[in-house]
């Protein structure tokens, strides 16, 4: 029988998060602002209730005119209402938030992003650099380019006919959000700020989860003993589970055990908050937000806790989707190669010269600090 463990977690927003849906409405065509709210318009619910001849008498081709008269006549329907935390008007687009606010893949992927820095951190440097050499092709798209990095650190190859890779990550699933409790939405303007010169260089509009918790299961798997993979394996085939898969996939799979996922996600957070610590150093304009930060590390970097600090979702910058700040301090050479290569390939900027931030009422903080906690 294979070992099975199961993690409750809950996840809380520090600062506003957003995980963003893939879809944006325009105000004024899929959504008004209505009492210091952006209501989401329901376009098949209202069309559905609306009487033949009030159709008649709409000027469909104008779309802004038609919304003004439902609105007025108190015939739109809404599937949801935002509070406006930011000031928005006709025309503005603003980006939706994950339907389900955080899903478990979002979740999933930030712990084995801590994993991977995690063991590159627990590895003798000079192996850690001959792993990142061998694994790294920049001959490749970009979201390849870290594929033989991860098969270095969490996969093994399979034996005989079956081929291919075998990766350790599928004995840790995790659930989309199984119950939610006092969860709180706005409509918030998320800058882009040049870190010298705080210059604003991009912004724009998105609903961002403010408050309330999460909770979700984390389900760890562990391999079956040698003994229970069936007798009617060639005995050759049974040498090789022994001598060459099985002790891999054991191995492997103790970076799962539940002291260890914290001990990973602890590390690679508390770098990342020191990382942004050092970002924002002497800029009068976020003393508030160094001063959360400050708090943060306090709370969530002491050994003892089970609770600690994330940063999920849009604009949390790539070293908190990347082994990045890894890179940064043991090799440089490679982190400078590698950004250089995702610039020309994505045709933006792949750096650390700017600061993603939420304007919160005039005080600026950056985006999808979170709080997550584990009960083992």
């Amino acid at each position: 029988m294979t070992y099975s463990e199961t993690l409750k977690v809950t996840l809380e927003p520090i600062t506003p998060t957003h995980v963003w849906s893939g879809v944006e409405v325009v105000v004024g065509i899929d959504a008004v602002m209505e009492g210091g709210k952006l209501k989401l318009i329901d376009l098949d619910r209202t069309l559905s209730e609306l009487p033949e001849y009030v159709i008649q008498l709409l000027d469909l081709t104008n779309i802004h005119s038609t919304l003004t008269t439902l609105r007025d006549r108190g015939l739109l329907r809404y599937k949801a209402e935002v509070p406006l935390a930011t000031q928005v008007s006709d025309g503005d687009r603003v980006r939706l938030l994950s339907p389900i606010t955080v899903p478990g893949s979002t979740l999933k992927g930030y712990i084995r992003t801590a994993l991977a820095f995690y063991k590159l951190n627990s590895m003798d440097v000079n192996d850690a650099i001959k792993l990142l050499n061998d694994g790294v092709d920049l001959k490749v798209k970009p979201i390849n380019v870290g594929q033989g990095v991860e098969g270095r650190l969490f996969r093994a190859v399979r034996l005989g006919k079956q081929g291919g890779l075998f990766d350790v990550m599928a004995y840790l699933s995790v659930s989309d959000p199984l119950t939610a409790q006092g969860l709180s939405y706005s409509v918030r303007k998320l800058i882009v700020v040049d870190r010298v010169s705080f210059e604003e260089i991009a912004s724009l509009k998105a609903i961002t989860w403010d408050k309330g918790s999460l909770q979700y299961d984390i389900q760890i798997s562990g391999p079956p003993s040698l003994d229970l993979i069936g007798g009617s394996r060639q005995e050759e085939t049974l040498k090789d589970l022994r001598d060459r898969f099985m002790p891999r996939i054991v191995t492997l799979s103790q970076d799962l055990a539940p002291n260890k996922l914290i001990e990973s996600l602890r590390a690679f957070g508390c770098t990342l908050v020191d990382d942004e610590m050092d970002k924002i150093a002497g800029i009068n304009k976020l003393a508030e937000y160094r001063k959360l930060l400050e708090g943060v590390k306090r709370s969530f970097c002491s050994e003892s806790d089970k609770c600690v600090v994330v940063r999920l979702g849009f604009m949390t910058g790539h070293e908190a989707k990347t082994i990045a700040p890894f890179l940064k301090v043991k090799h440089p050479n490679l982190y400078d190669r590698i950004r250089m290569y995702m610039q020309e390939h994505m045709k933006r900027p792949w750096d650390s010269y700017t600061l993603k931030l939420v304007d919160v009422g005039g005080t600026l903080f950056g985006l999808g600090w979170c709080k997550l906690c584990l009960e083992i």
